[in-house]
């Protein structure tokens, strides 16, 4: 019955499943992908057979004549056919064999250096020619701010390993060792020079020659490098590190923290475009790529020579953790400098994470006790940078983490209860606090909280009296529930609040109950004592009837005039007579 009324779906026949399957070929040509996983199996199985080691210039001559035929062929489809879809795949292809061309040749670079060094320069001239024909031969417009990064980043694959290899090369392990893991520094400080396009915005590369629009054109090019940089960095690892036994079981110094400055350079990246092109989804992926950075972080291998590394790494610079947290501290901050929004509370969690944290912190087994100095840097920072914009929820976050930091710093010797009673009191304290400096959204949820943490203070204190020594119950309880009332009675004139002024009702009824019933117990053994503390009790009790009484008859207003006005039943005269 549910198919009456619609049109009968077309069946497709094999022959229209067969076309439709060849124009999706015809259409999309990943032929060139497929052509290049060909070309970068068989050269790779060539080299590992030793002939490429044995006699370099044949692979040398084969990489380079293929990278020749691909821009060749770009050139002609896109100048005299137009077809920019298949030659987007071409110039997709063209850093792939670029970089497949800077690690061809680095086992001829560490048994010749002299040779090794001709073949990465003439790699690095056939990479410059090809993108620079190409560009000038199709007449692509790509910007000065765009291509320096970009042969920065392609002379940095070539031409590092001659700085890896020289000197005292491979005698000195631990100076080649620094030597591997700068890489990734310099690699992130390449790709950083792409701040001040970033910043020109995407009008900068408008009418760029090609039928691409920002971000495909240039960004898909520098996504490629940038990957490109972090193979490059695993490689170096493999190929050059003295201190490996077995390269070809991919055991070495390389651990996964030696792709943290690359990641953080792009989180850098991804935050300035967000603020030029206000991208919310760019915001959110640069703040989160900080900290995927600190469990990335996190030594994972086991071979001897990731170990010994590590131990000098963490003797210069402490932890890759600790490490990571300091950058990505450093990142939040200069992003809340930029006012990005949420960076504040990133450099907040951040900070959280480095009191935990020590130089030897390698894991989460190695977690220490909180430490004093980051919680009160996040209490200076946060309470300054709250006061400085007026945001009200990163000054109480900075006042709640510098309460922290007292209490691991100067109150070992307190009890568990000492310190709960303290602090819930002196929370409650920097809400209202807060509430009445600020103006902002949250200021005002604050506002709408205080008065009720006031209640349940005095609730919980009275309702837990097995929680308390007798003698703090009988004078500490009752003269702090006073001071809450009066508190609460002063933010409710001062600050116009309905909520404080009955939280303060409520806290009166609660001191008035509890005193009662102390007077009560008191008085119960001393003789007559139990009519002195019924009057007593009597007496408290009409006070509050009295009280009432003036709230409905407007006596309070006259003095409290924001009060709500009483709802009262009107009384006819004949009710009256009666």
């Amino acid at each position: 019955m549910s198919d009456i009324g619609k049109a009968p779906r077309p069946e497709v026949s094999d022959s229209g499943k067969r076309k439709s399957i060849l124009r999706f070929l015809y259409t999309q040509n990943p032929f060139y992908l497929i052509s290049v996983a060909f070309v970068l199996n068989g050269t790779g199985y060539w080299f590992r057979q030793g002939e490429g080691l044995h006699n370099p210039w044949p692979l040398m001559a084969l990489i380079c004549g293929y990278i020749a035929m691909m821009a060749l062929t770009a050139f002609v489809i896109v100048r005299f056919g137009n077809v920019w879809d298949d030659a987007r795949s071409i110039f997709l292809v063209l850093p792939i064999l670029f970089v497949e061309l800077s690690l061809t040749f680095d086992d001829v670079l560490i048994s010749d250096r002299v040779l090794g060094a001709s073949l990465l320069l003439i790699g690095l001239l056939m990479s410059v020619l090809t993108t620079e024909g190409l560009l000038l031969g199709l007449r692509i417009r790509l910007p000065a701010l765009f291509r320096l990064p970009m042969h920065a980043m392609l002379s940095l694959l070539f031409l590092y390993p001659l700085v890896v290899v020289a000197g005292d090369y491979p005698n000195n392990h631990e100076a080649v060792a620094w030597k591997v893991f700068a890489f990734s520094p310099l690699a992130a400080a390449a790709l950083l020079t792409l701040i001040p396009a970033i910043r020109r915005g995407r009008d900068y590369v408008r009418g760029n020659g090609t039928v691409w629009m920002w971000p495909l054109f240039p960004w898909i090019l520098f996504a490629i490098l940038g990957c490109a940089l972090g193979v490059r960095t695993y490689a170096l690892g493999l190929s050059f590190d003295p201190m490996s036994l077995d390269p070809m079981q991919l055991q070495g110094i390389f651990g996964s923290y030696f792709l943290v400055p690359i990641l953080l350079a792009a989180a850098v990246l991804l935050m300035e475009m967000s603020i030029v092109e206000d991208l919310v989804v760019l915001r959110r992926m640069a703040l989160a790529i900080p900290f995927a950075c600190v469990l990335l972080a996190i030594p994972t291998g086991d071979g001897m020579a990731h170990q010994e590394f590590l131990t000098l790494f963490s003797q210069q610079f402490g932890s890759p953790v600790f490490a990571t947290l300091i950058v990505a501290g450093a990142i939040f901050s200069y992003a809340a400098m930029r006012r990005i929004p949420h960076a504040a509370d990133c450099m907040v969690a951040t900070l959280l994470m480095l009191a935990v944290v020590s130089p030897q912190t390698t894991s989460f087994a190695t977690i220490v006790h909180p430490q004093q100095f980051p919680l009160w840097l996040i209490t200076a920072s946060a309470v300054g940078y709250g006061i400085w914009q007026r945001n009200s929820r990163q000054t109480l976050i900075g006042l709640t983490c510098g309460l922290a930091a007292v209490r691991f710093g100067f109150c070992d010797g307190w009890t568990d209860f000492e310190l709960l009673y303290s602090a819930a009191y002196l929370f409650t304290g920097f809400v209202i606090v807060v509430s009445i400096a600020f103006r902002d959204e949250f200021a005002e949820f604050l506002k709408q909280v205080g008065g009720l943490l006031l209640v349940l203070l005095c609730v919980v204190e009275t309702a837990l009296p097995h929680a308390f020594p007798n003698e703090f119950l009988t004078w500490s309880t009752i003269t702090n529930q006073a001071v809450v009332i009066v508190i609460s009675f002063i933010c409710a004139y001062g600050l116009g609040s309905m909520r404080y002024f009955c939280g303060g009702l409520a806290c009166g009824v609660v001191l008035m109950t509890h005193s009662s019933w102390q007077f009560f117990l008191h008085l119960r053994d001393i003789p007559d004592g139990r009519a002195i503390g019924s009057v007593a009790i009597g007496i408290a009790w009409f006070v509050l009837a009295a009280t009432i009484s003036a709230y409905k008859a407007r006596i309070l207003h006259k003095a409290i005039p924001w009060l709500p006005l009483p709802h009262q039943r009107r009384i006819s005269i004949t009710q009256r007579r009666g």
